[in-house]
């Protein structure tokens, strides 16, 4: 007859995840990193490893018809992946927001990410730039 331990030591085996018990090693950590800049990085230089990430944050006034766009980018270095407006401050109607791009990197290489700062209609020169240059190496 088990003993009421023995059947509490039971209980709790069968209860745990599957795997759990027979785990040697903990899971290897991500190897990407992402990397971050603003209006304030331009000109900078940096390198990435392929698969980590690139995230612009421009301040933008899109209300007044402008917004960034990407004016040179090679794409089998750096895909763009994401481009989104968040508010700079909340419940501020017409006011600043930030423009936020998502880049990966793919394969080995330099490229220059260029923006422009420019409404989208008609041939306007651009009021703002924006440009980095960007080596990606092996992950």
């Amino acid at each position: 007859m088990p003993t009421p331990m023995l059947l509490l030591l039971l209980a709790f085996c069968l209860s745990a995840r599957p795997g759990t018990l027979y785990t040697t090693r903990a899971p290897l950590p991500s190897q990407t990193h992402e990397v971050t800049f603003t209006v304030e990085d331009d000109g900078r230089s940096v390198i990435l490893s392929s698969g980590d990430f690139l995230t612009l944050r421009l301040e933008t006034q899109m209300g007044t018809g402008y917004r960034w766009e990407v004016a040179g980018n090679d794409a089998r270095r750096l895909k763009l992946i994401g481009n989104s407006v968040e508010p700079l401050t909340k419940g501020d109607e017409g006011g600043h927001e930030i423009q936020i791009f998502r880049f990966k990197a793919l394969s080995r290489g330099p490229s220059r990410l260029r923006l422009q700062y420019k409404r989208p209609w008609g041939r306007s020169t651009p009021s703002k730039t924006f440009s980095i240059s960007v080596s990606v190496r092996r992950a």
